[in-house]
């Protein structure tokens, strides 16, 4: 009977870690919320792969509502009271670019060069009189397209 309330006891405060792991995304204080050690967490999602698999997506959860948070705040803004002589006056609404760029930049982020570097182009199209000051008037201006192309 021992072995079946072993099991029942596992399977409950697992169930309230990756209950609490879903709402904070933070180990130690799911943990706290579990009644275990962040040992003996580390050690089951080590030995039990269908835990560390709920584990994954309780932080994937996690990071969703904060995402959704992140937008809230960038589209919708938050109130922030107003006070004149230490009485509330009125309401702003705040609205934050800033996360609304790092959501961007997450969704979107830039192809980067497959060789790993980044080839400035510098010619006729970005500098007009660079090379009509640098090359002689006896020489002809290099053709812009031979400049472009490799």
């Amino acid at each position: 009977m021992t072995e079946q309330s072993d099991h029942a006891n596992a399977l409950h405060w697992r169930f309230l870690f990756l209950q609490a792991l879903r709402e904070t995304g933070n180990v130690s204080a799911a943990a706290r919320t579990a009644g275990k050690s962040r040992a003996a967490i580390y050690r089951a999602r080590k030995q039990l792969p269908d835990f560390a698999a709920d584990w994954a997506d309780a932080l994937e959860e996690a990071a969703d509502w904060l995402e959704l948070e992140a937008l809230r705040r960038a589209v919708d803004g938050t109130e922030e009271g107003r006070y004149f002589r230490g009485e509330m006056i009125g309401t702003i609404t705040r609205y934050s670019d800033s996360l609304l760029m790092f959501l961007l930049k997450a969704r979107r982020p830039r192809p980067r060069p497959a060789c790993g570097r980044v080839r400035h182009v510098v010619g006729p199209m970005i500098l007009p009189g660079f090379y009509a000051r640098r090359i002689p008037p006896e020489r002809p201006s290099p053709p812009s397209a031979g400049l472009l192309a490799g």
